[in-house]
C-alpha cells in the first residue's frame, strides 16, 4: 500500500464523516423548526384565550352582551383548533405535542 492509497483512505473516511455530520445537522434542524411551528400555535392560543372571559372558561354561562363581544374570539380559537386538527391528520403537528398542549387549557 502506498502513500496515495493511504491518503486516499482517509478521504473517503473523512468524506463519510463529514456526510454524516451534515445529515445529523439537517434532522436538529428540522426536529427545531417543527418545535417553532408547534410553539407558535402555544402563543396563538394564549393570545385568543386572554380574550375569553373567564367564568366563560369556567364553564359558566355568558350574558348575551359578554358573548357578543368575544363571539369573534371564540371564533378564532376554534378555527385555530381545526387547522392544527387538519395538520395532525397530515402529520404537520405531532401527536405528542398535541397532548402537551391540551393539558395547558
Amino acid at each position: 500500500m502506498n502513500f496515495f492509497n493511504i491518503l486516499e483512505a482517509i478521504a473517503a473516511v473523512a468524506t463519510a464523516i463529514g456526510v454524516a455530520i451534515a445529515a445529523w445537522h439537517l434532522v436538529d434542524a428540522k426536529r427545531e423548526a417543527q418545535s417553532r411551528f408547534e410553539e407558535s400555535f402555544t402563543k396563538q392560543y394564549r393570545t385568543i384565550v386572554a380574550d375569553i372571559p373567564l367564568e366563560s372558561l369556567l364553564g359558566k354561562p355568558l350574558s348575551e352582551e359578554e358573548l357578543g363581544k368575544c363571539l369573534r374570539s371564540f371564533y378564532n380559537y376554534f378555527d385555530l383548533s381545526n387547522e392544527q386538527a387538519f395538520l395532525v391528520a397530515r402529520n404537520r403537528v405531532r401527536k405528542r405535542y398535541l397532548g402537551e398542549l391540551t393539558r395547558g387549557y
